[in-house]
């Protein structure tokens, strides 16, 4: 084990000492968003950390950060750092954000070259967290790209995220292929999926969102659930739908989010907004997300068969319901029969106790008694 450890450390020096311009600072810090100043949630790191050759200029400055919930979900906050201009000798970036759908994740800082030529590296680097949705991360390393660096390092693009296929007009599909396990999502049971990946037009009016999902049981089973999204309304910024509920009866099935137009018209499709899946519970325990289908009014009618499959999955659901209720009658029929035998015994065996008892009254109490 240490053999393999001492291995890992030489890699990482020989990572650093080959790719020119590049600067690692494993900070392994963890950060807890519900303890930072409520007036200042700017984390800060030495700039003299990273040992930066002074003759060289920051291009790049990447953060890792990474999560032990189910995801980091969005954040939005700033970067900024110490520089030689007066009076404030500091510069701090626009608010940016960012949203994730995994456990982890990075954020890049694209310095231009007027803020790259006032960086004070004897100053500090700044990151500032407004906000992160997992509330609890950890920052894994930092890195710093300058201008002695001519590639070769895995880690200095932003990471691609895989756009939805446009079906049809109006209806874009994406494939998250992600699986969860009930019992794992703790507090926080609203799966995220980024807007981002629709590219949905401006022009276009979001009317239904389709969940897709599947599972290794026999059935999916009960969910119960609502669906959730950014909006662009204060103070939340935020909406979330009443709650739901379906019986999928199969390995496979769907679940429908119909968008009214006031709902449409707040959502944040066309930033770092985040869709969201609600799972209040889910019978089959284990399921995997298989697909997003998001369907506007550009969607031509008839091609749009999305109100058909709901019928004839409310249609399954009301057998379903109605098997149930019948096996429910059934059962509660049995009970009343054996309830009934029970007091009928009941009531035999004290007549026959009774007669027991006469049948043992001595002659003697019988002349006694005819006596009197």
């Amino acid at each position: 084990m240490y053999i393999r450890y001492l291995i890992g450390i030489l890699c990482i020096l020989y990572i650093n000492a080959a790719v020119a311009g590049v600067y690692e600072n494993f900070v392994k810090k963890i950060i807890n968003y519900d303890e930072l100043d409520e007036n200042d949630k700017m984390i800060c790191f030495l700039w003299k950390d990273f040992n930066i050759n002074s003759s060289e200029k920051i291009q790049k400055v990447i953060i890792f950060i990474s999560t032990e919930k189910n995801f980091l979900g969005k954040w939005t906050g700033v970067w900024g750092s110490s520089t030689s201009v007066a009076p404030n000798y500091s510069i701090i970036t626009d608010d940016m954000s960012k949203a994730f759908t995994n456990k982890t994740g990075k954020i890049i800082w694209e310095l231009d070259s007027n803020t790259s030529g006032i960086i004070q590296y004897d100053g500090e680097l700044k990151w500032g967290i407004w906000y992160i949705d997992c509330k609890v991360f950890t920052i894994d390393k930092i890195v710093a790209i300058t201008d002695a660096y001519k590639g070769g390092y895995p880690d200095d693009k932003d990471d691609v995220e895989e756009k939805a296929e446009k079906i049809s007009a109006g209806v874009y599909k994406a494939y998250v292929g992600r699986t969860y396990v009930y019992s794992d999502l703790g507090t926080d049971k609203m799966l995220p999926i980024n807007w981002s990946q629709f590219d949905i037009p401006k022009t276009e009016i979001i009317t239904s969102i389709k969940i897709t999902l599947s599972t290794t049981k026999d059935k999916l089973g009960v969910w119960q659930g609502a669906f959730g999204s950014q909006t662009n309304i204060a103070p939340d910024y935020w909406f979330i739908t009443p709650d739901m509920k379906k019986i999928l009866s199969g390995t496979t099935g769907s679940i429908t989010w119909k968008v009214t137009p006031e709902e449409a018209k707040a959502i944040q499709s066309q930033n770092d907004g985040q869709l969201k899946f609600g799972v209040w519970w889910i019978d089959c325990g284990t399921f995997t997300i298989e697909a997003c289908t998001v369907i506007t009014d550009a969607a031509p009618k008839g091609e749009d068969n999305d109100e058909q499959e709901e019928k004839d999955d409310d249609k399954k659901n009301n057998e379903e319901e109605n098997n149930n209720s019948g096996s429910d009658n059934t059962f509660t029929i049995i009970i009343l029969i054996v309830l009934s035998a029970i007091a009928l015994g009941i009531i035999i065996f004290a007549i026959f106790k009774e007669f027991n008892c006469l049948k043992h009254i001595t002659s003697t109490e019988i002349n006694f008694l005819s006596k009197k």
